[in-house]
């Protein structure tokens, strides 16, 4: 308690750099719930539309498309079920080519059952699908996932690696910023080792500060992050209508990593002080 008391009250003598530490870790939390809000995000996206795959099922003139339907519909982890007409197919086409005056017939076009269903569930799905007898083709094009998969594993990476070196980077700056202080207090600092104080003993109220230090700067990043996160989303409005702000564990793990970051820039801090004496 002791410890504590003295780490308050050095924070408040030394309000300008206590202010400036604050100011560094509200930043950096601020930019790692961005970036951890990019990567969560990103995964919600790619699961959501991993559920966005379509079958498309060809059937013979003879077979009637709404029975071979009701079929599809009773096999495993089908979601859904749409039976597109010949009439339904010829208005795709010529909306696909608008520049183009192009006339079909309706008896010589197929009648397509879309089957939607989640991307582990594709060949599982396909196999029960070709053992209807009236079924003549399954085609399914999933090169556009493959290519968003790609897409979401890079930004995830590039995000992870950039958090790493801003965080690596916050925590030199604190060390720095908090080095100052612990210049400033080398002779106290050599007449407590004189008197027998360990290592850690001096160190615990550097450490201590720096966890209020880290709870404050970190409460404030993540208050500006919700901020944002409402201002983003009332601009966005439904563009992006299953963007999330974050679990409440993954803002928990984003606030002790802001305790930790200021614990450990103090800890490298008291360190390089050491150096210099």
């Amino acid at each position: 308690m002791k410890n504590f008391r003295e780490s308050l009250a050095d924070i408040f003598r030394h309000h300008l750099t206590s202010l400036l530490f604050c100011g560094v870790i509200a930043v950096t939390i601020l930019i790692l719930c961005i970036f951890g809000s990019v990567i969560y995000n990103l995964d919600s996206i790619e699961k959501k539309w991993s559920y966005e795959v379509r079958i498309m099922v060809f059937t013979s003139d003879t077979s009637d498309p709404k029975i071979i339907a009701e079929q599809i519909k009773k096999i495993k982890n089908v979601i859904n079920v749409t039976n597109i007409e010949p009439i339904a197919v010829a208005e795709l086409i010529k909306k696909r080519f608008p520049d183009q005056n192009i006339t079909i017939s309706e008896t010589v076009l197929p009648s397509i059952i879309e089957v939607r269903v989640g991307i582990k569930d594709i060949d599982g799905i396909k196999k029960e699908i070709s053992k209807i007898p009236e079924v003549e083709e399954i085609t399914v094009n999933t090169s556009w996932f493959d290519s968003l998969k790609k897409l979401t594993s890079s930004i995830e990476y590039v995000a992870l690696i950039v958090s790493g070196l801003i965080f690596f980077m916050s925590m030199l700056l604190i060390s720095y910023v908090t080095k100052l202080g612990v210049v400033l207090r080398k002779p106290e600092i050599s007449i407590m080792r004189f008197c027998g104080a360990t290592e850690w003993y001096i160190r615990k109220p550097y450490v201590l500060s720096g966890i209020v230090l880290g709870f404050i700067g970190g409460g404030i990043g993540i208050l500006f992050y919700f901020g944002l996160s409402y201002f983003m989303r009332n601009m966005i409005g439904n563009f992006v209508d299953t963007w999330k702000t974050g679990t409440p564990i993954q803002i928990l793990i984003i606030y002790g990593l802001a305790m930790f970051l200021g614990a450990s820039g103090n800890f490298m801090a008291f360190s390089r002080g050491e150096e210099d004496e």
